[in-house]
């Protein structure tokens, strides 16, 4: 699917310029109050390159002013509410709109103290609600939710912007895991698989498991069990490396393979 002009004929390259500026001197003729652009999901665009780069060829910094984008050349179908400021800053409510005309994502930059993660809501395309964030004085709030309209994940965000407690759910309802992944102390962490079994079961902190790491099958059997190298004293900026031996196992608790890590030589691995 990715085809991109330089590997087109002339010709070829030629036409696909000409329809691509059809849309800006459309905008031309609205003083720039109001400029209509067709990205993707059309025959013409399709033939010349892929739609995810067909959705982004005028970049954002270099967009000013309040933009339609459509699905069609026709500019019947609405694709996209954009606005930016004189500077290129996004500002003001964004939508976004299925083909089917159900509203996809509706979010507020000018109301958010983080243009990151600005506040508004998601949709599924059946109207389902897929996410919100709401903004609090002194913090951030984000769920998302399965199709089913059960939670999926909530994150909580401080003041400066760190997600200090995270959780995870399975369509079911079952917690897989709730923790602070961004704690600059080692923690205790247990993750669950949707049966309720454990899944992970190990020490955390901001970048990586430190310790023993265990992890288990939905059957209960213990699938990879190791250990990562320990958090130095008075670090907080450490990235965690394997160290020793580390063990693997398939769904019946047989040992299938061996690793072993030892400081300045290649990994030794032994398979069963």
């Amino acid at each position: 699917m990715k085809r991109y002009f330089h590997k087109a004929p002339v010709f070829r390259n030629l036409l696909a310029a000409l329809f691509l500026l059809m849309p800006f001197a459309a905008a031309a003729q609205t003083d720039s109050l109001m400029n209509q652009a067709c990205y993707k999901d059309t025959s013409l665009v399709d033939e010349f390159s892929s739609k995810r780069d067909t959705s982004y060829l005028v970049r954002d910094f270099l967009r000013k002013g309040h933009w339609t984008l459509y699905y069609d050349f026709a500019f019947s179908q609405k694709m996209a509410e954009q606005h930016f400021s004189p500077q290129g800053a996004r500002i003001g409510v964004w939508r976004v709109w299925y083909k089917n005309g159900q509203l996809s994502e509706e979010y507020d930059y000018t109301a958010s103290k983080n243009s990151g993660f600005p506040i508004g809501k998601s949709w599924y395309a059946n109207g389902v609600l897929r996410s919100e964030r709401t903004q609090y004085p002194d913090s951030l709030v984000e769920y998302k939710y399965h199709p089913n309209g059960k939670p999926a994940s909530y994150f909580f965000f401080d003041a400066a912007g760190n997600c200090t407690l995270m959780k995870n759910w399975c369509e079911n309802g079952q917690l897989l895991q709730s923790h602070n992944p961004t704690s600059i102390t080692p923690i205790p962490v247990n993750r669950l698989h949707c049966n309720g079994n454990t899944h992970i079961t190990g020490t955390h902190y901001r970048f990586g498991y430190v310790g023993a790491y265990t992890e288990y099958f939905e059957n209960g059997k213990k699938a990879i069990e190791g250990r990562f190298t320990e958090l130095p004293p008075g670090n907080t900026v450490y990235m965690p490396t394997k160290t020793g031996v580390w063990n693997y196992y398939d769904q019946t608790g047989k040992l299938i393979k061996k690793e072993e890590y030892t400081p300045g030589k290649p990994v030794k691995v032994t398979k069963y």
